[in-house]
């Protein structure tokens, strides 16, 4: 998964992907210098939580590609 890609989780939470630490992208809003520290997963930006951490892409299904 991609920068910009939505994606849903198994609880149904969906969200949009503003950081993939494994592949070492981030968005101008979610910047490395502030994110690095989790070392791995991805950030979702969900209209219900915020944005969330995910360590594993496992947990996530891709809705949309960007």
């Amino acid at each position: 998964m991609r920068l910009g890609d939505s994606v849903i989780d198994q609880s149904g939470l969906k969200g949009q992907v503003v950081a993939n630490i494994d592949r070492d992208e981030f968005s101008t809003k979610y910047p490395k210098a502030e994110w690095a520290y989790l070392i791995r997963g991805m950030l979702i930006k969900t209209d219900q939580a915020g944005v969330v951490h995910y360590e594993n892409a496992n947990d996530l299904a891709l809705l949309d590609s960007s």
